[in-house]
């Protein structure tokens, strides 16, 4: 794990302010380093108060950490900051043999698609893009509505840990406040 994402996870737990010199300790760091870091996870879009003799606390933002997704889940994840689309990085993937049970996973899409092939915009900041390869040992007429289910299942995740109510719009896309 990078150590911008470690001082992360030490900021993402913590409710006040944690010194630089703490992080530091604890992840065996220079102060110059955990300043780099500080400096690479606002540049990821995180908003992190400074505040001298004090040190820094996280005020808004999620950093997604696929390593931690892999070991917390019967899954494997392949992360890219940046990509076409996570539908073409599977497609690719499945076209050159892949197993199944992987999680392609982005926070940018460059060339989104939606149904129909209709072009999906992507913000540069802040979204979550996944598609999800499974191989069950089902026959297709067996199958359950995976998009569906994973649809609800991400909706009633959210609802329950942030009390945000979203809306579903058939068949998978997430709604909040009228935005996809």
């Amino acid at each position: 794990m990078k150590s911008y994402q470690e001082v992360y996870k030490i900021l993402a737990h913590e409710t006040d302010y944690v010194s630089g010199e703490k992080i530091a300790d604890v992840l065996n760091l220079s102060r110059t380093s955990v300043w780099k870091a500080i400096k690479r996870l606002q540049q990821e879009g995180l908003e992190i108060d400074s505040i001298k003799n004090r040190g820094y606390k996280l005020l808004h933002g999620d950093l997604i950490l696929p390593q931690d997704i892999e070991a917390n889940s019967p899954i494997s994840v392949q992360f890219k900051p940046i990509t076409k689309s996570t539908q073409s990085d599977a497609k690719e993937a499945m076209e050159a043999g892949a197993k199944g049970d992987t999680l392609y996973l982005s926070t940018s899409q460059t060339m989104g698609r939606g149904r129909f092939q209709r072009p999906y915009y992507s913000p540069d900041r802040g979204g979550i893009y996944m598609s999800l390869h499974l191989k069950p040992n089902l026959s297709y007429l067996d199958l359950p509505a995976y998009t569906l289910l994973t649809a609800a299942a991400i909706y009633k995740a959210v609802k329950n840990l942030s009390l945000i109510d979203l809306d579903i719009k058939w068949v998978n896309d997430l709604y909040l406040n009228q935005k996809k």
